[in-house]
């Protein structure tokens, strides 16, 4: 099955999740990307809290794009902050698919490019970050060496 952008053109029905990002959080974080702790919270950390508070899950978006991993490439990611990430804040996170654009390859004869937007909002309001993320989703075919 697959997905025109038509079905998304108000973002999908996407639930607000939430995440309280707590101390240890942020020191796994930043263990796992070997980065510094005395530099304080990282900006890659809104990615963390961005995937791990969506109100749906990556699978959950795999199935209303009708794929599966195997067909699924993690591309671009984009961070933009309004404000510092705090630990013990909460955050509402909105999801929404912005664009899928469907194309043709070289490597990957069709493939659709989806553009996803998480929204990391503090006190229900307050715009903290921005998360942009692109997916390519295969379609037909094999990819060709």
């Amino acid at each position: 099955m697959s997905m025109s952008a038509q079905v998304f053109a108000d973002g999908g029905p996407f639930p607000v999740g939430h995440f309280e990002l707590l101390p240890h959080h942020v020191w796994l974080w930043t263990d796992a990307v070997e980065g510094r702790h005395e530099l304080g919270i990282l900006p890659s950390v809104a990615c963390f809290v961005a995937l791990s508070g969506a109100g749906i899950s990556i699978q959950g978006l795999m199935d209303l794009l009708g794929t599966e991993p195997r067909h699924v490439l993690f591309g671009e990611i984009e961070i933009d902050l309004a404000s510092p990430l705090r630990p013990g804040a909460g955050y509402d996170v909105t999801t929404s698919i912005v664009g899928i654009e469907r194309k043709t390859g070289g490597r990957i004869p069709v493939f659709d490019r989806v553009s996803i937007v998480y929204r990391l909002l503090e006190s229900g309001d307050q715009l903290v970050a921005t998360v942009r993320q692109g997916w390519i989703v295969t379609r037909q075919g094999e990819a060709r060496p």
